[in-house]
């Protein structure tokens, strides 16, 4: 990519007027806490994990009262580096959690733990393992199986120097079916784990293995632990790149990302890889170079997309000024469709942390540093093309920093876990926002087209539905900035209205909103459209000479076809703009023709009086009737296969 344009999401101020903050609750009285994972089970309670000094776990239920707390610290033996990293919740409500725990005061080494929580907090097992070296050992993910079997990855120390890769495999009953390890000479680490749908098990992280440099390593194991593939990334200067990040596709396609060092030792640039499920290489991006120091935190695969959430300093060396970088690659081929950019008002440290989604908002979690208030929690949503949806900041009175580190959307919910500290001394946090009457799209008009000309003086307007909008507004107007505003109409329940007792040759303008009773939409883009000369110089007379039929509908389509429905003798078509008459009566029976509509695809549907709906896919050559119970239709409409 030879050219970077970023657009700078500034933090000015927030737009928040669609959020809605459930309610925020701290730790109070767990100190030393620092939250490293949230889940939601099956019936919204809510679980968080995370530690320092004591492993902790906590669940709350959906309204934010505590349920119960468990403070494992293995016999009161701990010397303050106990960790909960993740946790993993299976259908039957039964919770998992793994990470390090130390069982010698003497020091500091740990030995990777994994716990078995009911849903009441009882501890039905717990299993730790700890490595030939007897150093430090810890489990870095945790995931569940189809079958329900547990894989945790991590780590696991052979000497003081040595650390490999390691990955255990655990029944329900907390037995160890089998335990792999892989690695070179050095520090090497399993970062993530997933479970594709064939219960093959992925896992990523870092191994010294090429001129004592580090390379990321994805490797794929079938559910008995034998190795399928793997495969090492080396970056091109040989300077060691570390792999963080997994993520499976929707297809089982395998994402991987990390970053690269530079010659200082630095962090350089973030790289993502794309691989099928055979181990394939469909694609690699590295982040550009002009964006310096960059790192990945979180991807997320969505509508066609792989929307990637990271940070990145403008200077050459490790700097206090870091923004968070936002980019949208094609899933196809790593291409970059955009990027944005975040900075707090202080110009500071802002690191990002998690991506999830709330309908079809891409959620983005992190921090920024603002003056005054030192480190907040900030979150914005972006839809698929970039524009901002909602943003907001918390920011607690009583704490000079709070940091979001996790994050997950359920339904309509909104959480986000960190912790909030004073300097001296920390507490964990969760926050929770409503999305239910968060956000309108601002509807997009149909019909007429945008400047269309030689109308009648009664028009229909018509626009899409919006999801749960109850009601729209339309405003119609002389003028383009609406400061002569002809037409005002509120509450229209249905997306059209028509209006009458318009001017001959006259430009209007036309706009709508949509609302719920709560929150109201932007302004849809402005339309507009022309009315048709007077009448003295713009109608003259068809041939039409059937008398007395009762014309009650008039339409026509993209061929300039005219169709006309009478009351007592069926429907008619002229493809030489009246001049000569059909009648189409193939497979049409009734005689009472209300109304007519014609979708964009050219397909006609009629309403009858007394014999329902039948619609024509040939220009209405020939005819079939619906299955609609209903048999005296008064008005009918198709748009984009809705009828």
């Amino acid at each position: 990519m030879k050219n970077v344009i970023i657009i700078i999401l500034f933090i000015v101020s927030d737009m928040n007027s669609q959020i809605i903050k459930q309610w925020d609750i701290s730790t109070s009285g767990i100190n030393y806490f620092f939250v490293r994972d949230v889940r939601t089970d099956y019936n919204d309670n809510i679980y968080f994990c995370g530690g320092n000094r004591d492993f902790n776990v906590l669940k709350f239920n959906m309204n934010g009262i505590q349920l119960w707390y468990d403070k494992y610290n293995a016999g009161g033996l701990g010397n303050n580096v106990n960790w909960a990293n993740k946790l993993a919740i299976d259908p039957d409500g039964s919770i998992y959690v793994t990470g390090s725990i130390s069982q010698n005061k003497l020091n500091s080494l740990t030995d990777l733990i994994i716990i078995k929580y009911s849903t009441s907090g009882n501890i039905l097992w717990s299993k730790t393992y700890s490595g030939p070296g007897l150093l430090d050992d810890s489990g870095r993910d945790i995931v569940i199986d189809q079958e329900g079997f547990i894989y945790v990855a991590g780590y696991s120390s052979g000497s003081v120097t040595n650390r490999d890769m390691l990955l255990i495999k655990y029944d329900s009953n907390g037995n160890q079916i089998w335990l792999r390890t892989y690695g070179g000479n050095l520090e090497d680490l399993f970062s993530s784990i997933k479970v594709d749908s064939n219960n093959n098990v992925i896992v990523v992280g870092t191994s010294f293995v090429n001129n004592n440099n580090e390379d990321s390593y994805v490797i794929k194991y079938d559910k008995n632990g034998n190795v399928l593939w793997y495969r090492n990334y080396d970056d091109i200067n040989h300077l060691g790149n570390y792999g963080e990040l997994l993520l499976l596709g929707s297809n089982n396609d395998i994402y991987v990302g990390g970053y690269e060092k530079n010659s200082s030792g630095y962090i350089s640039n973030y790289f993502i890889l794309k691989y099928d499920t055979n181990g394939n290489q469909l694609w690699s991006y590295k982040c550009p170079e002009s964006l310096r120091n960059s790192r990945i935190v979180d991807m997320y695969e969505y509508s066609g997309k792989l929307f990637l959430l990271g940070y990145y300093s403008l200077f050459n060396t490790n700097s206090i000024n870091i923004d968070w970088l936002i980019s949208c690659l094609n899933l196809n081929d790593g291409t970059v469709e955009w990027i944005r950019s975040v900075d707090g008002k202080a110009n500071g440290w802002d690191t990002p942390s998690k991506i999830s989604r709330i309908n079809n908002v891409i959620l983005f979690v992190g921090n920024i540093e603002n003056v005054g208030t030192g480190y907040d929690i900030f979150f914005v949503g972006l839809d698929i093309s970039s524009n901002m949806i909602f943003s907001d900041t918390y920011n607690s009175p009583e704490y000079l920093n709070d940091n979001a580190t996790a994050a997950f959307t359920n339904d309509n919910s909104i959480y986000i876990g960190g912790y909030k500290s004073n300097g001296t001394t920390s507490t964990g946090l969760l926050l929770k926002y409503n999305y239910s009457t968060m956000f309108l799209q601002k509807p997009n008009l149909v019909s007429p087209l945008n400047n269309s000309s030689g109308l009648s003086l009664s028009v229909e307007l018509v626009w899409l539905p919006i999801q749960n909008a109850t009601s729209y507004n339309l405003q119609v107007s002389t003028k383009s900035d609406f400061s002569s505003i002809v037409y005002t109409y509120s509450n229209i329940i249905m997306p059209s209205r028509r209006i009458s007792s318009l001017n001959y040759n006259t430009k209007y303008y036309w706009r709508v909103n949509a609302t719920n009773g709560n929150n109201t939409s932007d302004w849809s883009e402005v339309w507009s459209f022309t009315t048709q000369p007077s009448a003295s110089n713009y109608w003259q007379t068809t041939n039409w000479n059937l008398q007395n039929t009762g014309i009650q509908a008039i339409t026509s389509n993209k061929q300039n076809h005219i169709f006309v429905c009478t009351a007592t003798d069926g429907i008619y078509r002229s493809t030489d703009l009246g001049n000569n008459w059909q009648k189409l009566i193939n497979g049409l029976t009734p005689s009472n023709i209300t109304s007519i509509s014609i979708d964009e695809l050219d397909r006609i549907f009629i309403g009858t009086h007394g014999s329902g709906v039948y619609y024509s896919t040939n220009n209405g050559d020939s005819w079939n009737k619906t299955n609609l119970s209903a048999n005296y239709i008064n008005k009918i409409f198709a748009l984009n296969n809705y009828i």
